[in-house]
This record gives C-alpha cells, sequence and structure tokens, in this order.
C-alpha cells in the first residue's frame, strides 16, 4: 500500500510539473547571409535603430546582431541598447533604455562573417513583451576614432519589413533610412505560448483512480494467495 501512494504522488508531482514548461522560441529572424556582408558602419556618436515588432508573449531572453569588425577594430567595443517605440519612432531619450550593455570587441568576430552573429542575453532586464508591441534596437559607439576600421552592423533581409533609422547623435532626430534593407537580427523570446501538454484536472483524475485500481487488485490476489 505504502508503494501505491508513493507512485500516485509521484504521478500527481510530474503531470503538476508538464503542463509549466516554457520555452524560447525564436520570435523574429531577418538574418540573411546573402547581405549580411555589407552594411552601415557604426562612426563615432552615429546611432544606428532597428524597430523589433513582437509576434509571441513571454519575455525577450536574448538578441543577436550581425555585427563584424571591418578589418579589425580598435577601442572598447560598441554600445547596444533596447529602447521603447513611441508612434512608430525610437525614443529620442536613450535615458529611457530598457537595456544597456557594451559588447566588447574582442567578441565581435572579424567579418564578414560567414555564420556567426554576437549574442547579447538580455533575460536578466525582465523585458515583458507581446503581439503588437513595438521596440527599438540601437547600436552605437563613442570610442571609436574619426577613421576606420570601424564595426559594421550587416543588413538583414532585403525587404522584410520594419524600419530602420539613424541619427547623428544622442539628441539629434531619429531619421528614416529608406533603402529596402532592415539590419540583421534575431529576438529569442521566453514565451508560455510553447509548453509540454499536461493531462489537465480531469486526465490527473482518470490516472490516479486507474493506479488505485491496478494496485488495490493486485494487493487482493497477494492476500489471496496466502
Amino acid at each position: 500500500m505504502t508503494k501505491l501512494i508513493r507512485t500516485i504522488q509521484v504521478l500527481v508531482f510530474a503531470v503538476a510539473c508538464s503542463s509549466a514548461v516554457a520555452m524560447p522560441v525564436v520570435d523574429v529572424d531577418n538574418v540573411d547571409p546573402v547581405f549580411w556582408t555589407s552594411g552601415p558602419a557604426v562612426i563615432p556618436l552615429q546611432q544606428h535603430a532597428q524597430i523589433y515588432a513582437v509576434g509571441h508573449s513571454g519575455h525577450l531572453n536574448r538578441v543577436e546582431l550581425t555585427l563584424f569588425e571591418s578589418p579589425q577594430t580598435t577601442g572598447v567595443g560598441v554600445t547596444f541598447m533596447i529602447l521603447p517605440t513611441i508612434g512608430g519612432l525610437p525614443d529620442s531619450n536613450n535615458a529611457h533604455a530598457l537595456y544597456t550593455a557594451t559588447i566588447p570587441v574582442a567578441a565581435i568576430p572579424v567579418g564578414p562573417p560567414t555564420a556567426n552573429t554576437v549574442s547579447i542575453d538580455v533575460s536578466g532586464a525582465g523585458i515583458a513583451v507581446k503581439p503588437g508591441q513595438q521596440f527599438t534596437f540601437v547600436v552605437t559607439r563613442d570610442d571609436a576614432a574619426p577613421t576606420p576600421p570601424w564595426v559594421v552592423w550587416g543588413f538583414g533581409k532585403f525587404g522584410a519589413g520594419g524600419t530602420t533609422f539613424r541619427r547623428a547623435n544622442a539628441t539629434s532626430d531619429w531619421l528614416v533610412v529608406d533603402d529596402g534593407f532592415t539590419e540583421g537580427f534575431r529576438a529569442i523570446v521566453d514565451t508560455p505560448d510553447v509548453q509540454v501538454p499536461g493531462l489537465g484536472n480531469a486526465g490527473l483524475v482518470v490516472l490516479v483512480l486507474t493506479v488505485m485500481f491496478v494496485g488495490l487488485a493486485g494487493l487482493k490476489r497477494q492476500v489471496w494467495k496466502k
């Protein structure tokens, strides 16, 4: 009888856990190796921005960018920011950034790359996302010399949608870049939309009753044999 009770407890725990597993999914992927071998140079003070339109509910897990050195860059690195998007435009105030990090030069491949992207773990920022929302990915740098070589943000898919912006510095107005290209990126979201299916309450009751019936039947057979 003790073994039967333990078996039921294990089954209840397993079924309850199985319905609460969230999975990371690629929300948007506009990386295209055909086009990412060229793109805008991230020159001093200038800011490059790409609108990200959310497709899944959850929390932003990481962002992958098609950055590369051309051919080899000195300095600290580039700054990556996630800004709110207001009325289809990037927020003009960098102080409103939801996430900011420096990507060291050593973490950026010398390019153009053939398969590599720079991956940024943003899960610690706790950025909740849902379909219909828009955010802005920004790459800038303020430590570079006014001459090449610089870091390049490789193009994404041509005509993939989404809007690209640039501005001369942190206080300038954002200007639309209308060349048909997006900046290359992937957005990965931890979403509850993809779960390991559970049995639900009704299925759990049926499972427990079945195990009890089989266990008790076996127990009766053992008693009868004695």
